[in-house]
């Protein structure tokens, strides 16, 4: 790490000189003692990643400032990327040994309320990530190129915030090749709502222009922000394009389908909704009549009861659309891709809360090509992303995308069990059958009016996720 540290020091010095190709080179012998160190451990570690990624910062300004605009957003997108897709698919036998080390490991980080990984001892860190590696998991996947990532299709403009030391750097870019880089010194984060539109879009008017979907990439630190919601220039901006939040991963390929059909699956496992059962019946019989009128034939269904993962996992394959509908989820913590309870040392197999609690990215993972075309996470914190933006933890909405969902709508905190089930009645009455990405976002912006309109709050906690 001292070497890596080292190299990273020169990048800067050369940068200061305006020597590009002394600093790139630099840079590049960084890369070099990360690679090594992964090798010598056998496995890429936490500490890598945030490496990676302050390497990744450094070579993002260093090519601004040298105008290459394109290089600086291809650096800056794979950066984001390689993150995102860090946890590998874990196969069936590993999954109990790897449950145990990634609690254990999650008890030792809980006592140190950190940015940094360094503040952990490194004794400790190389001991449970020796442990990890002795599970003989899969090797983490290959590197992500930039034309392996979404290309920008006519109609439609992404942005991109990639963290930038105490501010962010935004990119702006279209089908037809216009790219706009705009440092943004402030994150805007104590603004009333109203004016950060006019902080986050404005910079990159030029590009929006004609556009009629925006793909929004964002980090961690703007997981509250629904750009939906955001006024600019009088009107939210869900009102002018049909916004969605997107993966920016490779795609998918799907394995099955399955058309015509749906799936409802409603599990209280707390038995929260106990005294509402009566009334989400009614509300069940109501969504499938909803659906047989879109023509989409209900083939699994589940009441309130205790389901088990794998059937709802099996049930649900390749069906066109999916709602999951429920509560008791717990937010995932930093280091755990199977999040537990506090007072359970390991999820409760046998049950299905619809949840972060017993539903995991690694269940949905191991059904990529397999999911459902398209879902809806009718739960709490069903979209939440990982708050400190190293280990690429993310929630079960964008993890549906990953495995290969069109699209998923979720929850970035807890809803009351009314606003849940009006969203899904609004949004079911606004959802053609045949819905793109751009239908959802559309019918999710018209629920969301209809919400509000019945007094509802929270709606722009809701979020509509696609590749």
């Amino acid at each position: 790490e001292e070497e890596w540290r080292l190299q990273l020091a020169w990048a800067r010095v050369h940068r200061r000189r305006g020597k590009l190709r002394a600093a790139l080179g630099a840079l590049a012998e960084a890369q070099d003692h990360i690679d090594r160190s992964r090798g010598v451990l056998g496995a890429e570690t936490d500490r890598h990643a945030a490496m990676r990624r302050k390497s990744s910062e450094l070579l993002v300004r260093l090519l601004l400032d040298h105008g290459l605009e394109r290089q600086a957003l291809c650096v800056a997108r794979v950066a984001r990327a390689r993150g995102l897709s860090g946890l590998p698919l874990i196969p069936e036998g590993a999954r109990g040994p790897l449950l145990a080390l990634e609690h254990t490991r999650a008890e030792l980080f809980e006592d140190y309320k950190w940015y940094d990984p360094r503040d952990i001892p490194i004794d400790r860190r190389l001991k449970l990530d020796a442990e990890r590696h002795s599970l003989d998991l899969p090797e983490p996947p290959a590197p992500i190129e930039c034309d392996q990532l979404p290309a920008t299709t006519p109609g439609e403009a992404s942005l991109l915030y990639f963290h930038d030391r105490d501010g962010f750097i935004g990119f702006a870019w279209d089908a037809e090749g216009h790219i706009i880089a705009q440092r943004l010194h402030r994150w805007p984060a104590a603004r009333p709502p109203r004016s950060r539109g006019d902080v986050l879009i404005s910079p990159f008017a030029r590009v929006l222009e004609g556009a009629t979907r925006l793909r929004v990439l964002t980090p961690a630190a703007m997981g509250e922000v629904s750009f939906a919601d955001l006024s600019w220039r009088g009107r939210p901006l869900g009102d002018r394009f049909a916004v969605v939040h997107a993966l920016d991963l490779p795609a998918v390929p799907t394995q099955v389908r399955h058309e015509g059909t749906a799936a409802l699956v409603f599990s209280d496992p707390n038995k929260a909704l106990l005294g509402r059962y009566h009334v989400l019946t009614k509300l069940l019989d109501q969504w499938r009549a909803k659906l047989e009128a879109r023509a989409l034939r209900v083939t699994f269904e589940t009441g309130p009861s205790v389901t088990s993962v794998v059937d709802v996992l099996q049930g649900t394959r390749g069906v066109d659309l999916a709602i999951l509908y429920g509560f008791g989820a717990v937010a995932p913590s930093y280091y755990e891709p199977r999040p537990t309870r506090a007072e359970q040392h390991e999820p409760d197999l046998n049950g299905f809360g619809v949840g972060a609690d017993v539903l995991t990215r690694v269940d949905i993972l191991l059904e990529a090509g397999l999911v459902p075309r398209r879902v809806v996470l009718a739960h709490c914190d069903s979209a939440v992303v990982d708050a400190y933006g190293v280990s690429g933890a993310i929630g079960l909405a964008q993890t549906y995308v990953q495995a290969g969902a069109e699209w998923t709508l979720g929850t970035i905190g807890p809803l009351s069990p009314e606003l849940m089930e009006a969203m899904v009645e609004a949004f079911l009455e606004a959802l053609p059958r045949e819905a793109s990405v751009d239908d959802a976002a559309k019918a999710l912006q018209i629920a969301k009016h209809e919400l509000h309109d019945q007094g509802f709050s929270d709606i722009e906690q809701l979020r509509l996720w696609a590749p």
